[in-house]
């Protein structure tokens, strides 16, 4: 979805109950589709899935407009990638003299680690009163452990 879309204000006719159906089974299947792999249309997923109820015609071709992108790009799904994150953002800040007390308990029977130690790297995003009607948010998150993401998550 483009930045400045707001489904919200979608004035065309309601859908007839074929196609009410048919617009329900493509949210449904993307929302399959954001939860396997593909993290790069949850936003426009979420926005979308919640005028199932009752949606209009502007949202049908939405949704079509998201299958359509996954058509266009259909390699760009989550890949579990072992390799440390391509950027060491960590290095920008040092908590060691706030927390210079902290030590971490190991219990003894943990096996040694095979490989390096990945960082954690959480990216958040926030369009703070994007909903022109109720003036609500959408945050999105990512949780990345080494170069994979663990958690992603859209909430309004």
């Amino acid at each position: 979805m483009a930045t400045k879309d707001h489904p919200e204000e979608d004035c065309s006719p309601l859908l007839d109950s074929y196609h009410h159906r048919e617009y329900q089974a493509l949210i449904g299947m993307l929302q399959w589709v954001t939860t396997i792999s593909r993290a790069d249309v949850y936003y426009a997923t979420s926005s979308l899935s919640r005028f199932s109820a009752a949606p209009r015609e502007g949202h049908l071709s939405h949704v079509l407009q998201v299958w359509g992108y996954h058509k266009k790009y259909p390699n760009r799904a989550i890949r579990i990638d072992s390799s440390p994150f391509k950027e060491n953002l960590t290095s920008k800040f040092n908590f060691a003299d706030q927390y210079s007390h902290a030590v971490e308990d190991m219990d003894k029977s943990y096996p040694k680690p095979l490989g390096e130690e990945l960082d954690v790297n959480i990216f958040f995003d926030s369009d703070h009163a994007h909903d022109r009607k109720t003036r609500r948010s959408i945050s999105g998150i990512m949780v990345y452990v080494g170069n994979t993401p663990i958690i992603w998550k859209s909430i309004r």
